[in-house]
């Protein structure tokens, strides 16, 4: 799905990726290194601070941004491992062949001097980042919540907190345009790329660039991951995106989120995926065609690094998850591929039908 061989040897050879849950290193960060989960608390990272004694929010986050460093350079270092091992065990004589400079040096793909593609998938990174918003908004600017309080709701999976709970889904959410979580967003992306750049692999290259092509990590990580300052309770679904709002939090129509993303420097990471469904009587005809073009050059000119569309109806999903047998050949767009849709399991069949269907 992401091919990047040409004969005269161009494309990368390779790719060496690690993928990393981005609430980790914020639960980290708000139990001082130790794993929350009952019966993993023997878990330990190097701590940043009882997170009960930050003063104000610039303390909290710095002692994120540590964590931050510290989980991607220990994914970093255990993938420079496994490189140096393919590199002295693994062969790769068929994809040589596709490769002209292989073939007329009589060398093996894997001691060729050609680029890879090095980077992190920082699934999560949204409900990361609407995490850290509800903790200012919360905690440090409105003070209604102490963090003791919260940590207490968190290790509770917010059972006997639901009030608060809603408080915290109430709060300013990115993808919204609204600059309270924007602006979180948009420091966070420039600050975690500037640790990256000093991260590097064995070519001694940076190693620590993210993308936000969050696959189907976002399912797989859900039982992994606690419950978050953003509302979210253990086993809940994760963003499908890496630069559209959660579709729970998906609150202000399309041109709003799409503001929300050109804000954010997207030269910064590698990739970024930004999911958009539409109601697709809001697009047909040529008056609907016209609208979804003015919208898609807005944000390609304003920086936006990809568009992902997807204009089937729910009606047309759900009925195609309930009578499969009539719908053999439904495409839609998930989260970095494309994907037959009745093959797909039913919890990823799910998450495209809860995306908000925006009107233009």
């Amino acid at each position: 799905i992401a091919p990047g061989i040409t004969i005269h040897s161009r494309g990368a050879t390779r790719r060496s990726s690690r993928n990393l849950n981005s609430l980790k290193p914020l639960e980290f960060t708000l139990f001082n290194g130790r794993e929350p989960e009952e019966g993993f608390e023997w878990v330990q990272v190097p701590g940043t601070g009882d997170s009960r004694d930050f003063k104000d929010f610039e303390e909290f986050y710095q002692a994120f941004l540590k964590q931050w460093d510290f989980f991607v350079k220990t994914g970093i270092n255990q993938r420079c491992l496994a490189d140096d091992f393919y590199n002295q065990t693994i062969r790769r004589p068929f994809l040589s062949m596709l490769y002209e400079r292989c073939v007329t040096e009589g060398r093996d793909l894997m001691s060729l001097d050609a680029p890879w593609l090095s980077f992190n998938n920082a699934a999560g990174w949204v409900d990361a980042m609407d995490s850290l918003a509800g903790i200012k908004y919360w905690v440090y600017e409105k003070k209604k919540y102490t963090m003791d309080q919260l940590l207490t709701a968190l290790k509770a999976d917010w059972v006997g907190y639901e009030d608060m709970q809603q408080d915290f889904r109430d709060a300013p959410k990115f993808g919204n345009n609204d600059d309270f979580a924007d602006l979180i967003f948009a420091r966070a992306v420039h600050d975690c790329t500037e640790l990256g750049k000093k991260m590097l692999d064995l070519r001694d290259e940076p190693a620590g660039l993210l993308q936000g092509i969050v696959i189907t990590l976002i399912y797989h990580y859900a039982p992994l991951s606690g419950a978050n300052a953003n509302g979210r309770k253990r086993g809940d679904k994760l963003c499908d995106g890496g630069i559209n709002p959660h579709s729970e939090f998906d609150r202000s129509g399309a041109w709003d989120k799409l503001a929300s993303a050109m804000k954010i420097d997207q030269s910064e990471f590698k990739a970024w995926v930004y999911n958009q469904k539409w109601n697709f009587n809001a697009v047909k005809g040529e008056a609907g065609l016209d609208k979804l073009v003015d919208y898609t050059m807005a944000g390609l000119e304003g920086g936006m690094d990809q568009l992902q569309y997807n204009l089937v109806s729910n009606e047309v999903l759900v009925d195609a998850k309930k009578h499969p047998e009539q719908y053999p050949n439904l495409g839609v767009r998930i989260s970095g591929f494309s994907a037959n849709f009745v093959s797909l399991p039913e919890f990823v069949q799910d998450a495209v039908i809860d995306r908000v269907a925006h009107e233009l």
